[in-house]
């Protein structure tokens, strides 16, 4: 459809036009080629089947169920942090445009809910914290909702077959799949997170799983950067981002969110 390709899109560009403080007209004008692109694009290819979100299903079909919006909601926790719970209701209705489905939006609040831990706790947390947040996640209480209502099979599953942090650590690396399923998207990250000791070692180990490994590295790296901290950027990768000082605006107006509590 093109209002979800449109959406899709949109959504990803329009935090660094929102944020960005200097942005000239050749950035707009960019910008707004991509959008073209994608629209375009869109109009050209054959139809897809419709999905129609039905709460009480779990339908893990790479259509129904992909990683974008995983993939891009790294800024929400970023933001609101200091409010985890309003971070995890943004980060499912952020998903809800283009996936909507329980399975996606309940991603986006357990990825949400790591990070704005992280930030929150940033000398008294362990890895052994994380992981139990996620198993808490699988058995929420009464005043932490999560999206659909309850946690679809297909996380439980997921993330309930490790009997503990030990046995994951333990996972062979041709048990992970790091396709553009959100569940193996997540699970991949988690795996390259918790089974390694530096942002560059997790980094390597997970965009080497192949597949759709931007996506997972992505993912991988917004929770990562938030434990490690910027510092432990490889000095060399650092040196050869573009343009850097577009980002560098875009960090700068992330930081005044972060300070105004962001957008209220």
């Amino acid at each position: 459809m093109i209002v979800t390709r449109f959406l899709n899109v949109l959504i990803r560009v329009i935090l660094i036009l929102e944020l960005s403080q200097d942005a000239d007209a050749a950035d707009l004008r960019y910008y707004q080629g991509i959008i073209d692109d994608a629209l375009n694009r869109e109009v050209s290819r054959p139809q897809r089947q419709t999905f129609i979100l039905d709460p009480a299903s779990d339908i893990p079909s790479q259509s129904s169920c992909g990683n974008g919006s995983l993939m891009r909601c790294a800024p929400i926790p970023l933001v609101y942090h200091k409010n985890p719970a309003l971070a995890q209701q943004y980060a499912a209705e952020a998903s809800s445009p283009t996936h909507p489905h329980p399975t996606c939006q309940q991603a986006c609040q357990i990825y949400t809910h790591l990070i704005t831990h992280i930030l929150n706790n940033p000398t008294s947390s362990s890895k052994q914290n994380l992981w139990d947040i996620l198993q808490n996640f699988n058995n929420p209480k009464d005043d932490e909702p999560v999206a659909g209502g309850h946690v679809t099979p297909a996380l439980r599953d997921t993330l309930g077959r490790y009997k503990d942090l030990t046995s994951f650590l333990q996972s062979k690396e041709e048990d992970i799949k790091s396709s553009g399923y959100v569940v193996h998207t997540l699970e991949a990250a988690l795996w390259a997170f918790f089974t390694t000791e530096t942002f560059k070692e997790g980094a390597l180990k997970v965009v080497n799983l192949g597949d759709d490994a931007d996506t997972v590295g992505a993912v991988y790296g917004g929770l990562a950067g938030a434990w490690y901290g910027v510092e432990a950027l490889p000095e060399e990768w650092m040196r050869g981002v573009q343009a850097k000082g577009m980002l560098d605006g875009v960090v700068e107006g992330v930081v005044g969110l972060v300070e105004r509590g962001g957008y209220m």
